[in-house]
């Protein structure tokens, strides 16, 4: 319902919790959003309060609204491109299409990382929407997800196939179904267009390490890990040492031994 950051003395601490703590009401607005007003004070007003109440998927539908009809100006203007930032996260949205078919009008009024971020961020966000859990069962919407993978094509999206084969891997392991977790996998292995870093390598090997049983599907993954240190050995690849911005404290070469200890024992060695 709310949130604050800070500590404060016990008395002001006790107020901000019960401020926090009472639904601010956007009832009578969600009503008027309903019945159709699109009045422009009014949907700054409603957005605001569905913010502060972290109505999140709102937020999204509010903030299209506002930006209807101005997908190709709204960059020129500080108020709606807040907007746009921190409110649209659906990537079926018609400002954030034409963002990510034509950003520099953005990229010009707030640099080009906030406008790679926030495209990033949406596009690698949204499958996790598509996935649902009830009554112990996981699924994914696959016509929302094709959908989703055609529109990256047509938007050009340099890293579709890492977008596309993330969203596989992780609904593979939500789902706990190791071979088609495996096959997704091989296929992000085979991708001549993408590269595994040795930390991402281990990451997605850990969870057939812990949870799969089948001695197949451990071995093909021992494959890769075995073919990685190869590789290092030979030098076709140099080490990893950093990850983004941050170097790397440990040594990858030491963590991938142990995940082909775990997955040929059953432990760290």
């Amino acid at each position: 319902m709310g949130r604050f950051i800070g500590g404060s003395q016990a008395e002001e601490f006790i107020k901000r919790v019960k401020d926090n703590s009472v639904d601010k009401g956007s009832a009578e607005m969600d009503k008027r959003f309903a019945e159709g007003d699109r009045d422009p004070k009014f949907l700054m007003t409603y957005l605001n309060t569905l913010g502060a109440n972290y109505k999140r998927m709102q937020c999204n539908v509010v903030a299209e609204a506002l930006l209807e009809g101005r997908e190709t100006t709204f960059a020129n203007d500080s108020t709606l491109r807040m907007v746009f930032m921190r409110h649209i996260n659906n990537p079926f949205a018609k400002s954030f299409i034409h963002t990510a078919k034509q950003p520099e009008a953005l990229i010009a009024a707030i640099g080009d990382v906030p406008v790679a971020m926030k495209l990033r961020s949406v596009w690698s966000t949204y499958p996790k929407t598509l996935v649902t859990e009830s009554n112990g069962e996981v699924s994914m919407n696959k016509e929302k997800f094709d959908a989703y993978v055609a529109l990256m094509k047509e938007c050009g999206v340099a890293e579709r196939d890492y977008y596309r084969l993330d969203a596989l891997i992780t609904y593979a392991q939500k789902k706990a179904d190791w071979s088609l977790y495996m096959r997704y996998m091989q296929e992000y292995w085979d991708n001549p267009s993408l590269d595994i870093t040795d930390l991402e390598l281990c990451k997605r090997a850990t969870p057939i390490a812990e949870k799969c049983n089948d001695t197949a599907l451990r071995q093909a993954m021992t494959a890769m890990l075995e073919q990685r240190l190869a590789d290092l050995d030979s030098g076709k690849r140099e080490p990893q040492t950093r990850m983004g911005n941050m170097i790397l404290s440990g040594n990858m070469r030491n963590t991938i031994e142990k995940v082909i200890g775990f997955l040929k024992n059953g432990k760290m060695e």
